[in-house]
C-alpha cells in the first residue's frame, strides 16, 4: 500500500512539474483593424479630405482643396474649376467644403469661405451647374448661412437692414423660392458674428447668432424660443453663452445635437420641455467637436483635445438609433487625424478623411480567434506555424516553424508552451523548418525538422514532458504515421537527391525506400508531402510531380504536367498537399491550383484563381461534413462548394492575422472548429462565423473605351453611363471595353467580377479581379452586356448591371446595301446585254443590207456583162475575138460565183445550219454532178435549225468549198461523201473521195494559196486538218463543239 501511495505521488509530482515548466499564457486574441490607405500617390487631387458623400449611385465622393474628387475604389478622377475650356468637366471653385446629396440624387457643393454660391453637380451626366445668390434670382438681402435638411433640401438665410429671410432652391425649376421671413426684433450683429442655421423635418429652424443666442422659429418665421443660458442643462453657470456652436445636426430619428465651442460636453434637444439636456452617456468635461452621421441614423461624437482648426480626435463614441452608446474609440488606431467622416453603417465599413487621404476603415467584429498573433502589416510575419495536431479531447498541439511547440486547452483556450528538453542532456532542442506535428495514440508527440544541418526527428512524451531527438544525415522534410504506427519520412541530402525513409518507433531504427528494381524514385526530387490512401497505397507530393506507391509490390507510378503513359497531367509539377476523398479521389495541392484525381475513371479536374480560388499556391486541404472544402493558399482562404462548384474566400480583412497559410498547418478538431496556421500564428475559426450569406449591390459602370480605326483615336465615355440604356458601336470601332467596379470599399482590390454577352458568349466569364472586360471586333448585332460583382469573400450580387449593345454592320454589308448594288448590278447587265443584243441586231441588219445591195447591184451587173459577151461572140466569127469575148463571159460567172459566195456569208439570214447545208449542195451540184462525181451530205446529232455565228458559217463553207474544188480538179473520183457530226465534245466535217492512182494525191494542195487559205480558216476556227490517203482521199477538220447535240 505503501509503495502504490509512493508511485502515485511520483506521478502526480512529476506531471505537476511538467506543467509547471510551461510558460504562462501566450498572446491570445489579437485584435486588427483593417483598413485602405489612399493618397496622393494614388491619384488623390490633395492630401486634406474636407468631405465625404457615398452617392446612392455606388460611388465615393471627396471634397478637397484642390476640387472634387470621384473614386470608385481604384483610380480617382477629379474636377477642378477650368475657366478656360468650358467643355471640361469642372466646378466653379477648387476649395470644396461639403458635399450634400439632393432629393433627387444631385450633389450641392458648398466651397470655403464663399456663401454667394453654391453649384448642382449632377454625378450621372458629370455636369455642373453655379447658381449664385443673387438679387436678381429673387433673393432679398445679403446671405449669411447655406445649409441642409436631414433629407438633402437646402435652406439659404439671407439678411438686410430689417428681415431675416430663409430661402430654398427648387433644383426642378432652377428658382428659389421664400419660405419664410422671420418676424420679431432682429439681432444686432456685432463685428466678426457667425450665424449657423438648422433647418428641421418639421419645417422649424433653429438658428444660432454667436452673439444673440440660439432661437426656434416655427415654420412661419415666428420665435418659438429664444434660449438662455439655463436652458442647457449640465453646461457649467460659468460658461461662455452665446457662442459660437461646433455643430448643431438633426439626425434621421429627429434627435437634435449641439455643441458649443469652448464648452464641454454634447446637448440633446428636449421638444417638450423646449430645453437642452447634457448627453451624460459621454466623458465629462471633455470637448466634442465633430459630429457625423451613417445611413442607418447611428451617430458618431469626435472627442478632441482641443478646440482648435484641426483638433486630434482622442476617442470615438457612436450612439445607435435606439440611443445606446458604444465605445469605438479603436477606430483611432486607423488615424487619430479625422477631418471627415462617412459610412452606411458606422458598425461595418468607415470612411475616415484624413490630413493625409482617405483611409477605409473595416469596423465589423470578427469571430476567429487568434493564438500567438502580433498586430502586424500584411508584408511582415510573426510567429510561422508548421504543423497541427489534437489528442482528440482535451488538447490542440502546434507547431512553431522555429524551436516551439505549443498546447492549447480547449476547456480554458490557454495557450502554454511545451519545454522540448532533451532527456539525456537536460538542454533545449533547437531546431527550424519544422514539418508536421503528428499526435501519437501511445502518449507522444512526433515532429520534424533541421538541427546543425542534420535532419532530426523529436519525439515529446506527453506525461512526462520528456522529449528524446532521432538524428538523420538528411534533411528532413516532411512527416506522416500510418496506422501501424510506422513513421514515413520524406529527406533530401545537401545535393538535392531526396529519398523515402521509415523509422520503426519500436526499434529507433531508420530503414531507406527502394523500388522493385532496387532504385531510389526520388533520385532527383524529394518528397513534399506524404499520406497514405485507404487501399494501403501511399502518395506522395514532391517537386517533380505526384508518385503512388504501392508497399507490397514495390510499384510506383507517377504523374506529372508532361503527362505520360496514363495520360493523366497535372497542371503544376510542386505538389505542397494531398487529400483522399470518401469517393477514393485524390486532391492536390499544387502551386497552381487545385487538381482532382480520380484513378479509377482516369480524370482529372483543375480549379486555379482563375475560377474564383483565393491563390493558386494550395498549401491546406480540410473536407466539412457537408462534403466541401476548405482549402488554405498563400494569400487567403477558399471555401468550395462541389455541388457549385464555386469558390467564397476569406482574407486577413475578415479577422484572420494574415493573408497567408502554411504547409502542414492546417486542421479540424472533435468539435467541428477549423484551425489554419499561417506566417503571423494560428487562427480558429467555425464555419458559422464566416459563411453568412450578404446583400451584394450589383456593380456600376465606371468607364467606357472604344478604340475607332477610322479615326485612328481612343474615345473614352465617362458621363451619362450610370443609366445607359443603349450602346452603339460603330462598325470602325476595333474593340470597346467597359470598367466596372463594385460598391464594396473595405477591401475594393479583392471584389471579383463576372460578366456575360448575351448573343456572343456561350457561358459568364469569370474575370477575377480584374474590373475590366474587353471586346474586339464584335459582329454586327443586338447584345445584351451583363456584369455581376462580388465581394472578397465570394458573395455574389443577385442582380446584374445590364447594358444593350447596337453594334452597327459597315455600310457594305447592309441589306439595303446589297440590295442597291444587287439592283444596280442587275440593270447594269441587262443595259450590257441590251447593248450588246442592239450591236449584234445592227451588224446583222447592216450584213442583210450589204448582202442585198451587192446582190442587187453587182450581181445584176455581173450577169449583164456575162450575157452581153454571149450575145457579141455569137455575131463575132473572128476565132481570137471570140475567144476573148468568152474568156470575159467566163470570167464574168467566175466573179459571180464568188460575189454570191460573198454575199451568202455576209447575209445574217443565212446563219443557221440548214442554210449552210444547202449552200453546201448548191456548190456540190454546181462543181460535182456536170463531172459526173455523185456526192451524199449527211449529218450527225446537229440541229438543223440551230443558229451559228457568221464567221464559223463562213470558215466552215470556204474549206468545204475549196476542198470541193480540189477533187473534182484533182480527184479522178466518182463518189465523194461529206459529213457533220457532233462526237461528244468535238465537231467533225469528214469529206472523202474514192478517187484512185497518182492523180488522187493530187487531191490535196501540197502548197500553194489553197492550202495557206486551208490553214488560214482553220486556225481561225481553233481546228484541226487531217489528211488521210486510204483508198481514196479524205479530209478531216475537228474542233471544239459549237453547235448543241440533238439525242
Amino acid at each position: 500500500m505503501e509503495n502504490f501511495s509512493m508511485n502515485n505521488f511520483k506521478k502526480i509530482l512529476t506531471f505537476s512539474l511538467c506543467w509547471l515548466m510551461l510558460t504562462t499564457a501566450l498572446s491570445a486574441q489579437v485584435t486588427t483593424l483593417e483598413s485602405e490607405y489612399f493618397s496622393v500617390n494614388d491619384g488623390l487631387s490633395e492630401r486634406q479630405i474636407n468631405d465625404i458623400l457615398l452617392s446612392r449611385y455606388g460611388l465615393i465622393w471627396l471634397a478637397t482643396d484642390r476640387g472634387l474628387n470621384m473614386f470608385d475604389g481604384y483610380s480617382f478622377q477629379t474636377f477642378i474649376s477650368n475657366e478656360n475650356d468650358s467643355t471640361a468637366l469642372s466646378i466653379s471653385a477648387n476649395q470644396v467644403e461639403r458635399l450634400v446629396e439632393s432629393e433627387d440624387g444631385n450633389i450641392f457643393i458648398l466651397y470655403k469661405n464663399n456663401i454667394s454660391f453654391f453649384d448642382v453637380f449632377n454625378p450621372r451626366s458629370l455636369k455642373n451647374k453655379k447658381v449664385e445668390l443673387h438679387p436678381k434670382r429673387g433673393i432679398k438681402g445679403v446671405p449669411k448661412a447655406i445649409t441642409f435638411n436631414a433629407n438633402g433640401r437646402i435652406f439659404i438665410l439671407t439678411s438686410n437692414e430689417i428681415f431675416d429671410h430663409i430661402y430654398t432652391y427648387e433644383t426642378e425649376t432652377d428658382s428659389f423660392k421664400l419660405v419664410t421671413r422671420l418676424k420679431g426684433l432682429k439681432s444686432p450683429e456685432e463685428q466678426g458674428a457667425t450665424i449657423q442655421m438648422l433647418p428641421m423635418v418639421n419645417g422649424f429652424f433653429f438658428i444660432n447668432n454667436s452673439s444673440g443666442g440660439l432661437k426656434l422659429y416655427d415654420s412661419g418665421g415666428n420665435v418659438i424660443k429664444k434660449f438662455n443660458l439655463e436652458d442647457f442643462h449640465g453646461l457649467d453657470i460659468n460658461a461662455l453663452y452665446p457662442r459660437h456652436t461646433y455643430f448643431i445636426h438633426q439626425d434621421k430619428q429627429s434627435r437634435v445635437w449641439l455643441s458649443f465651442s469652448n464648452n464641454p460636453g454634447v446637448f440633446i434637444f428636449n421638444p417638450i420641455e423646449l430645453d437642452f439636456n447634457l448627453v451624460g452617456q459621454l466623458p465629462e468635461g471633455k470637448f466634442f467637436t465633430k459630429i457625423w452621421e451613417d445611413q442607418l441614423g447611428n451617430v458618431l461624437l469626435a472627442q478632441t483635445a482641443s478646440a482648435g482648426n484641426l483638433p486630434t480626435v482622442e476617442r470615438l463614441f457612436c450612439i445607435n438609433a435606439s440611443g445606446n452608446l458604444v465605445d469605438f474609440s479603436h477606430l483611432t488606431s486607423a488615424s487619430n487625424n479625422i477631418i471627415s467622416c462617412a459610412a452606411k453603417d458606422f458598425f461595418k465599413t468607415v470612411f475616415f478623411g484624413i490630413d493625409t487621404g482617405l483611409k477605409i476603415v473595416r469596423n465589423s467584429r470578427t469571430k476567429i480567434k487568434t493564438f500567438l498573433a502580433k498586430n502586424l502589416d500584411q508584408d511582415r510575419r510573426g510567429a510561422i506555424m508548421r504543423g497541427i495536431t489534437s489528442d482528440g479531447e482535451n488538447y490542440v498541439y502546434f507547431a512553431n516553424e522555429l524551436n516551439h511547440w505549443y498546447a492549447l486547452d480547449l476547456n480554458t483556450e490557454k495557450l502554454d508552451t511545451l519545454q522540448l528538453t532533451d532527456e539525456i542532456t537536460g538542454k533545449a532542442i533547437s531546431f527550424s523548418f519544422a514539418n508536421n506535428l503528428i499526435y501519437d495514440k501511445r502518449g507522444f508527440l512526433w515532429g520534424g525538422g533541421i538541427n546543425n544541418e542534420k535532419g532530426i526527428l523529436l519525439k515529446y512524451d506527453i506525461e512526462n514532458c520528456t522529449t528524446r531527438k532521432y538524428e538523420y544525415p538528411d534533411d528532413i522534410k516532411s512527416l506522416m504515421m500510418d496506422s501501424t504506427g510506422i513513421l514515413w519520412i520524406g529527406c533530401q541530402d545537401k545535393k538535392g537527391t531526396g529519398s523515402l525513409i521509415r523509422f520503426l518507433p519500436e526499434e529507433g531504427r531508420f530503414i531507406g525506400f527502394w523500388d522493385l528494381e532496387g532504385k531510389n524514385p526520388f533520385e532527383d526530387n524529394f518528397p513534399r508531402f506524404i499520406t497514405k490512401a485507404r487501399n494501403g497505397t501511399l502518395w506522395i507530393g514532391t517537386n517533380k510531380g505526384l508518385f503512388n506507391i504501392n508497399e507490397t509490390d514495390l510499384t510506383v507510378k507517377g504523374y506529372n504536367s508532361i503527362g505520360g503513359e496514363n495520360k493523366l497531367t497535372l497542371n503544376n509539377d510542386v505538389v505542397l498537399v494531398i487529400h483522399e476523398d470518401t469517393l477514393g479521389k485524390i486532391w492536390i495541392g499544387t502551386q497552381k491550383g487545385l487538381n482532382i484525381l480520380d484513378p479509377v475513371n482516369e480524370t482529372i479536374t483543375y480549379y486555379t484563381q482563375e475560377n474564383g480560388l483565393a491563390s493558386d499556391i494550395v498549401c491546406g486541404i480540410i473536407p466539412d461534413d457537408l462534403g466541401n472544402y476548405w482549402i488554405s493558399t498563400f494569400n487567403g482562404l477558399s471555401y468550395f462548394d462541389t455541388r457549385e462548384k464555386s469558390f467564397r474566400s476569406f482574407f486577413g480583412a475578415d479577422g484572420f492575422s494574415n493573408d497567408e497559410f502554411n504547409i502542414f498547418s492546417y486542421f479540424k478538431d472533435h468539435k467541428g472548429r477549423y484551425y489554419l496556421g499561417g506566417v503571423n500564428g494560428m487562427n480558429a475559426f467555425y464555419p458559422n462565423d464566416l459563411l453568412i450569406e450578404k446583400d451584394i449591390p450589383k456593380p456600376v459602370l465606371t468607364k467606357i473605351t472604344r478604340y475607332n480605326s477610322w479615326d485612328d483615336s481612343l474615345y473614352t465615355m465617362v458621363a451619362d453611363i450610370f443609366d445607359l440604356n443603349e450602346l452603339v458601336i460603330s462598325p470602325y470601332d476595333n474593340y470597346f471595353s467597359f470598367d466596372f467596379a463594385l460598391p464594396i470599399y473595405d477591401n475594393s482590390r479583392k471584389n471579383q467580377f463576372k460578366y456575360f454577352m448575351e448573343n456572343y458568349d456561350k457561358d459568364w466569364i469569370f474575370a477575377s479581379t480584374n474590373h475590366t472586360s474587353r471586346y474586339n471586333k464584335l459582329p454586327a448585332g443586338k447584345y445584351i452586356f451583363h456584369v455581376k460583382g462580388a465581394d472578397p469573400n465570394g458573395n455574389w450580387s443577385k442582380e446584374s448591371t445590364q447594358i444593350n449593345i447596337v453594334v452597327k454592320q459597315i455600310f457594305y454589308k447592309k441589306i439595303l446595301f446589297i440590295v442597291t448594288i444587287f439592283l444596280l448590278f442587275v440593270l447594269a447587265t441587262y443595259r450590257i446585254f441590251q447593248y450588246q443584243v442592239e450591236q449584234k441586231l445592227r451588224v446583222e441588219r447592216l450584213r442583210a443590207k450589204l448582202s442585198s445591195d451587192l446582190h442587187d447591184e453587182l450581181s445584176g451587173l455581173l450577169t449583164g456583162i456575162a450575157m452581153q459577151t454571149d450575145m457579141l461572140s455569137l455575131g463575132i466569127k473572128e476565132t481570137n475575138l471570140k475567144d476573148r469575148l468568152k474568156k470575159i463571159g467566163s470570167d464574168s460567172r467566175t466573179a459571180l460565183s464568188r460575189m454570191n459566195d460573198v454575199i451568202w456569208s455576209v447575209d445574217s439570214r443565212k446563219d443557221k445550219v440548214e442554210e449552210l447545208i444547202i449552200r453546201m449542195r448548191e456548190h456540190a451540184d454546181e462543181i460535182l454532178l456536170p463531172i459526173e462525181i455523185s456526192y451524199k451530205i449527211s449529218t450527225h446529232k446537229l440541229d438543223l435549225n440551230q443558229k451559228m455565228k457568221g464567221r464559223i458559217r463562213q470558215d466552215l463553207y470556204f474549206i468545204y468549198k475549196e476542198i470541193i474544188n480540189n477533187v473534182a480538179k484533182h480527184s479522178n473520183a466518182s463518189q465523194v461523201k461529206i459529213d457533220l457530226r457532233n462526237n461528244g465534245q468535238i465537231f467533225k466535217m469528214v469529206i472523202s473521195d474514192n478517187g484512185q492512182g497518182r492523180g488522187n494525191s493530187k487531191a490535196a494542195p501540197k502548197s500553194g494559196q489553197g492550202m495557206k487559205n486551208l490553214k488560214m480558216r482553220a486556225q481561225h476556227l481553233n481546228a484541226q486538218l487531217t489528211f488521210l490517203e486510204d483508198n481514196g482521199f479524205t479530209v478531216i477538220l475537228s474542233m471544239q463543239k459549237f453547235l448543241k447535240s440533238l439525242n
